[in-house]
Order: structure tokens, then C-alpha cells, then sequence
């Protein structure tokens, strides 16, 4: 098996560079004393982020960024069903305007996820998983004053309702944006030169996507390479990470999309 389609080479995964836990901030493998300047190079990459540390509690239907629970959508909107007929899930909702460095008017990003199709062995994967993007929803919201339809939860969730606190913090690239910025790290023996790389893998609005696999950049209806909102660890499925994106607000009617990847 080769790596990045280099003849010869042995294909590495993310794991091979961890250190300690593969939760929280990473650590990469480093050869001492070599391509000392990586590190400084990636300093260009440094972006703000805000991790959320959850804890059990439904606020209600209200705008704020949390998961499950009653969401917040307003009247006169159907709520998600998936191709199939079935009520979709209730998964999270995000306020754009929390992302850090992104500079969004107050709107809210509301996460479906059909669970029954996931159960029934149809789980969507997110954008270019053809033939499943309608199992799943994602909408934006940007008139949070207007009138909600009241009718609380209407399909059950495996997820418990949790409301975070956000904790703020600045990381650099992911492994596998590493990989794809820098070809010549991605040998065996780790990363030359690179003793420590800040990036959180834990659920967070902003920064740098934790990709497990490899990156996927979704685009909108123009073309337009969206923009991360933030990802999820572990809370539509075990051992899955979930990517949430949003088009640039200037472009008209906002889109959004997702990507689900697995360890």
C-alpha cells in the first residue's frame, strides 16, 4: 500500500502521529533537527476556536447554540423529514455569530439527522455521499426574533440535551491538512522538525476541521468553497466526528452543509 500514491511508500494514518490521547490537543512525532522551520511555517495557519465543554441541560426552545433537546425553528416551516418518510432527529443548533473570527450576523445554523435511517442501515455520510443527502438537514436561520412553531420535540434523539460553555483557544492545521500542505512530512517516522502542533479535537465552533480521513471541502450551489463552522465528536455516531459548513453570507440565502467521517 503506498502513501499519497508515492510508489514504495508506506501509507501512515493520523494515528501514527499521535501521542497520548487522541482526544483533546494533539501531539505529533517529531525527527529532531530537521526542517526546524515547519513549526514556523504553520504559525501562518493559527486560527481561533472555541471549544465547547457541554453539560446536561435543556435551555428550551430558544436561540442559542446546544444540543438536542426542543429545538428552536420558527412557525410556518415544516420540520425535516428524510426521503423515506420519517421524522428526522433533532441533532444540535449553532449560532453563527459564536464562530470565532468569522464576523456573522446574529443567525442560527439547526442540525437534522434521520436516525431511524441510520439504524436501518442507510446512514448519510453528508455531501457527496450521493443518493443520501436527503437524510439528513441542514438550515439556517438568520431572523431570530421571529415566532417559533411550539411543538417542542417531535422525533426522539439517542442524544442527550446538552448546553455548552465556550472556551477559547487558537490551533493550527490537522494532520491530514499537514499531509496535503506539506507533502514532504507525510514518511514514515514522523513529522521532521515539528515537536508539538496545538489543534482540538474535541467538539468546537471554528478553527481547523479534525479530518480522519481524508479532507472534504464541500462547496455551495455557486461553486464556492464553503467555510467551517465547527465539528462534533462522537455525538451523531460512535467513533464519527461530524463537520458543519456555511457559505459565505454575502452570497444571498446562506447554505450549509456536512461531512461525517469515522475512525
Amino acid at each position: 500500500m503506498t502513501a499519497r500514491g508515492e510508489p514504495g511508500v508506506v501509507m501512515l494514518t493520523r494515528r501514527d502521529f499521535l501521542i497520548g490521547s487522541a482526544m483533546g490537543v494533539t501531539t505529533l512525532g517529531t525527527s529532531c533537527g530537521q526542517n526546524d522551520d515547519l513549526s514556523e511555517r504553520l504559525k501562518k495557519f493559527n486560527r481561533p476556536y472555541a471549544r465547547m465543554n457541554f453539560s446536561p441541560s435543556d435551555p428550551g426552545p430558544v436561540p442559542i447554540t446546544k444540543l438536542s433537546g426542543a429545538p428552536w425553528w420558527p412557525e410556518n416551516v415544516a420540520r425535516p423529514t428524510c426521503v423515506d418518510g420519517h421524522k428526522m432527529s433533532f441533532i444540535g443548533q449553532f449560532r453563527l455569530d459564536e464562530v470565532p473570527n468569522q464576523q456573522q450576523p446574529p443567525s442560527l445554523l439547526s442540525f437534522h439527522y434521520c436516525e431511524q435511517c441510520m439504524f436501518d442501515g442507510k446512514m448519510p455520510f453528508g455531501w457527496e455521499d450521493e443518493g443520501h443527502q436527503l437524510r439528513y438537514n441542514l438550515s439556517i436561520f438568520p431572523n431570530l426574533d421571529a415566532p417559533i412553531d411550539a411543538l417542542g420535540i417531535v422525533a426522539e434523539s439517542s442524544i442527550s440535551p446538552l448546553t455548552p460553555v465556550l472556551e477559547q483557544g487558537v490551533e493550527t492545521l490537522n494532520i491530514e491538512d499537514i499531509w496535503e500542505k506539506f507533502p514532504e512530512t507525510a514518511v514514515p517516522g514522523g513529522i521532521p522538525g515539528l515537536e508539538s502542533i496545538p489543534h482540538e479535537n474535541r467538539n468546537k465552533l471554528g478553527g481547523w476541521p479534525s479530518w480522519v480521513q481524508h479532507p472534504i471541502r464541500p462547496v455551495d450551489k455557486s461553486r464556492g468553497v464553503m467555510w467551517f463552522v465547527g465539528q462534533l465528536d462522537c455525538v451523531v455516531c460512535p467513533d464519527c466526528y461530524t463537520f458543519l459548513f456555511a457559505s459565505d453570507v454575502a452570497t444571498g440565502r446562506q447554505e450549509a452543509e456536512m461531512v461525517l467521517q469515522t475512525t
